[in-house]
Formats: structure tokens, C-alpha cells, sequence
């Protein structure tokens, strides 16, 4: 890539479950890339080329 940015899968995020949105690395957790984690507080954590977004959904 010569724009020397993160070159992505091309896929969108894979919904995990609370817990699994980390990876171990030589006894370090680190997030893994493009993955969707939804709380049971109806907010949704979105991890895409390693940049944590979130968002509170309001549910009426």
C-alpha cells in the first residue's frame, strides 16, 4: 500500500461476545481488529483497524 495506511480485511466486524473482543500477545491483552461487541447495557463497541468506536443506542 503506498499511502503507508492500515490496509483492511474488506469484511465488516465480526460480533463477539463480552470478553472475547481481546487477544493475548506475549502476556499482553490487546484488542483485535474489526470486531463488534455488543453490552448488555445496549451500547456497542466497535473496534475497526485497531481504532476503539463506541455508541449508546437508545431503545424505546
Amino acid at each position: 500500500m503506498e499511502s503507508g495506511g492500515v490496509k483492511g480485511t474488506g469484511e465488516g466486524p465480526v460480533k463477539v461476545n463480552y470478553g472475547e473482543q481481546y487477544a493475548r500477545e506475549k502476556r499482553k491483552k490487546i484488542l483485535k481488529p474489526n470486531v463488534e461487541q455488543v453490552k448488555k447495557d445496549i451500547h456497542i463497541q466497535q473496534i475497526v483497524k485497531g481504532v476503539l468506536q463506541v455508541a449508546r443506542v437508545a431503545f424505546n
